[in-house]
């Protein structure tokens, strides 16, 4: 009996260590227990508040000109790893074409403060990816950017015209309604497929993650980034964020070569 158990536990074993093994990094976790985290506005963005542990952007309805954002210490994605954003999104009053743009980018310049600074310049030379979702879901896209944010009239990543697109929408190319007041969770990720190829990838789900609303996969594109320092949002109308995280996913051939690795000490230890 016991012959038989062996190999099961074994088999167990191995596959817990390569789910331990396959954990992403956290980078940041913002809850919003209080106060509005690291989070600043750029351009015509409105107020940001905290409200009931939530982080409350006030943009005015039917308004995309402005951004926030939130710089972190520089990631280099090696090739077959991913950086990852993830976060409760709620759509806070009625708007027209609800849409809400997010993207990962290397910045000259650290966001500290809103319009970007207390001194009053701004992130300045910007690259990096970037997608947005709107519920006619024919007009959602990723995008590839790189450009200077050169005055404070102007409000940085996700809303600059230079711009490249990586591709139309693909995946589940669907129409939805986003409903106001009911919370949804947003996946953004940048992965590197080789040392010259990157994809990106943009989900909106129920809040469980259990239906999917809108899927764009982006086509791979030459690379044009692999550090990333910084995380803007921007949307059309007013909007309740939450349980925003930022994290960096390993190969999985490390994490399985990892897994393997400890489960074979495991076995020379009997």
């Amino acid at each position: 009996m016991k012959n038989r158990i062996r190999p099961l536990l074994a088999g167990v074993t191995s596959i817990a260590l390569l789910s331990v093994s396959a954990e992403a990094t956290v980078v940041f976790t913002d809850t919003f227990a209080s106060g509005t985290g690291s989070w600043f506005s750029g351009g015509s963005a409105g107020t940001l508040q905290n409200s009931s542990g939530q982080l409350d952007w006030s943009t005015p309805a039917n308004n995309d000109t402005g951004s926030i954002g939130r710089s972190f210490s520089s990631q280099t994605v090696g090739v077959g790893q991913t950086i990852r954003l993830t976060m409760d999104y709620t759509q806070n009053a009625a708007t027209t074409g609800d849409l809400i743009r997010v993207g990962f980018y290397d910045a000259a310049n650290s966001i500290t403060a809103n319009e970007w600074s207390t001194s009053g310049s701004t992130i300045a030379a910007f690259s990096g990816y970037y997608g947005f979702i709107r519920d006619a879901g024919t007009t959602s896209q990723l995008r590839r950017e790189s450009a200077t944010d050169s005055t404070t009239a102007t409000s940085g990543p996700t809303v600059q015209t230079t711009v490249n697109a990586l591709s139309n929408l693909t995946g589940t190319a669907v129409n939805f309604n986003i409903v106001q007041g009911t919370a949804y969770k947003i996946i953004f990720e940048v992965t590197r497929t080789s040392s010259t190829l990157v994809s990106v990838n943009y989900r909106l789900t129920s809040l469980d993650g259990l239906s999917t609303h809108q899927n764009i996969n982006g086509d791979t594109t030459a690379l044009l980034v692999d550090s990333f320092d910084t995380v803007v949002i921007r949307a059309n109308g007013p909007i309740l964020l939450d349980n925003i995280e930022v994290s960096v996913v390993p190969e999985p051939a490390i994490a399985l070569l990892g897994g393997l690795g400890l489960l074979g000490l495991l076995r020379r230890r009997r």
